[in-house]
């Protein structure tokens, strides 16, 4: 997680800030600071205080907010904060936010490991609904937005375009400068049953729709402006069509099908403008919703953004990106990734239940960090031919998993977990695989046999542990370091079938396995 990002996810639960204040030296603060009394500032929020000639020297906060972030104020009590006793820091805080030019005190309190990071003006920070901005203070009565999140569900966020929403000119009275996201405050228009914020001066984006009726056609126009966006500036849903309601029609202009923006109770059917470039995360829901098409005008897609009932999702090449959790706890039996994909994003499918075929596009190189976790019904997949990396725990899970045809040569190591408790019968691992990483086959409770071929030279911890069938592992002279609990808990009679003289009889037998010398070619 780099900077930016962590500055951002700390504003999710922004404190009622306490602060801290000076003393003349480090040391006499540290001093002074080694047994404080709990008290409770004018706004509410609780800290520790001493007083060395009238000044404060140290304080912290008791409570955090819960996700291990911890920021202090730039002063408390109309006290500067100049330092930071570590001893007062919560056992679950990782992460502190300090004013420029505080110090911490006493590391050697610390019984864990801790960032701490400090922020050039408390001002830096405006929240209006899910949506949080990043400011920073540039000079005297001007500000630079530098940044602006949206958090969504499940504690997944994501930055927030520019493209849909209006440039503020100033915040809090001063001038604001190099925007890369847009409107302060909002402003809410409201006309008829719609309410709408404004992108520019002839753009809207509807953000609620208010008493949806037996049949819902969102208009092009309000007010004279063009609608362009469907988008929700809090969680809940813009379009929330009930029972009574059995059809949506959206307008042509439309562009951004945006955050929550359609919920469908009874509708079945739904059909997307091809204007449209982009889903946003959570964008539609409906679980009568069987037959829906994806335009070829579509190049985003977000976070959880198409959950229907339908089997079948087919992507269209013109898709550019594809968030990671697209389609996490989908109901899809099968999925056609599109052409052109370069990289299967992290959590793509993970938990997809029902998933029992998946097209992985032959110009992808990469599979992400538990890509198909937990796809349960996922019997066969081809990894294409240009693919260098399975990453962890990409498969793990799997309990059907019985087959992976690997069309290429490029992956030179299975990684952590990647076919963990996946339905292997018996495995044979791709030629060109050099190392066999930690815990990557553990738990396959199906697997009675295992054949590593010569290419592979080193095999993890618990690389096979758990397999409790396996019965029987061929391996080759190339095989040079096993680690001890690679084979744990598996068959009773687990016997090794090696070469003479090579390491693998001589790991197998110091620990007690059955081995037999294979016969040379």
């Amino acid at each position: 997680m780099n900077k930016k990002r962590i500055l951002l996810t700390v504003l999710t639960a922004l404190l009622l800030l306490p602060g801290m204040v000076h003393a003349e030296t480090a040391e006499q603060a540290g001093e002074a600071a080694a047994d404080l009394p709990v008290r409770t500032a004018t706004d509410g929020s609780t800290y520790a205080l001493t007083e060395t000639e009238g000044e404060a020297v140290a304080l912290t906060v008791p409570d955090t907010d819960g996700e291990g972030i911890l920021t202090i104020g730039p002063e408390i009590d109309g006290k500067t904060v100049k330092y930071l006793d570590a001893g007062y820091i919560p056992e679950n805080v990782k992460i502190v936010f300090l004013p420029a030019g505080a110090e911490l005190l006493n590391k050697e309190k610390l019984e864990h490991e801790i960032l701490v990071y400090s922020y050039k003006d408390y001002e830096m920070i405006h929240r209006q609904s899910s949506i949080m901005f990043h400011l920073t203070a540039v000079e005297p009565g001007e500000y630079a937005l530098t940044d602006a999140m949206r958090f969504l569900p499940g504690g997944e966020s994501e930055p927030l375009k520019q493209e849909y929403y209006e440039y503020p000119a100033e915040l809090n009275g001063r001038k604001l400068y190099n925007c890369l996201a847009k409107k302060d405050y909002f402003s809410i228009y409201k006309s008829g049953s719609y309410s709408y914020y404004k992108i520019s001066e002839n753009e809207i984006g509807i953000c609620e729709c208010r008493g949806a009726g037996v049949t819902v056609t969102v208009p092009e126009q309000i007010d004279g402006m063009t609608v362009v966006a469907l988008n929700s500036l809090d969680l809940k849903w813009v379009i929330s069509a009930g029972k009574k309601t059995k059809s949506v029609t959206f307008p042509s202009t439309l562009r951004l099908l945006g955050n929550h923006a359609f919920y469908a109770d009874r509708v079945t059917s739904v059909k997307i403008p091809e204007s449209v470039t982009e889903f946003g995360s959570y964008a539609i829901k409906g679980d009568r919703i069987k037959n829906i098409t994806i335009p070829a005008s579509v190049k985003t897609i977000g976070v959880n953004a198409i959950d229907i009932n339908t089997k079948a999702l087919e992507l269209p090449g013109t898709v550019e990106k594809l968030a990671e959790k697209a389609f996490v706890n989908s109901k899809y039996t099968t999925i056609h990734l599109p052409e052109g994909m370069k990289a299967v994003p992290q959590d793509l499918c993970m938990n997809c239940m029902k998933l029992g075929h998946v097209d992985i596009p032959e110009t992808a190189v990469r599979i992400g960090e538990n890509a198909f976790k937990e796809c349960r019904k996922l019997k066969a997949v081809t990894i294409p031919a240009e693919v260098s990396e399975i990453a962890a725990g990409a498969f793990s899970g799997c309990a059907n998993l019985k087959t992976v045809d690997f069309k290429g040569s490029l992956v030179r190591k299975i990684e952590k977990e990647t076919f963990a408790g996946c339905g292997f019968g018996k495995l044979v691992v791709a030629d060109g695989i050099e190392e066999i990483g930690e815990r990557a086959f553990a738990g396959c409770a199906r697997m009675t046999g295992a054949e590593i071929p010569d290419s592979v030279t080193d095999i993890g911890p618990g690389a096979f542990s758990e397999c409790k069938k396996l019965q029987n592992v061929r391996m080759t002279a190339s095989v040079q370091a096993i680690a001890d609990d690679a084979f744990d808990d598996c068959a009773k009679k687990l016997t090794f079938t090696v070469p003479e003289g090579s390491y693998a009889m001589q790991w197998a037998e110091s620990k007690g396995f059955r081995v037999k010398i294979a016969k040379q070619k």
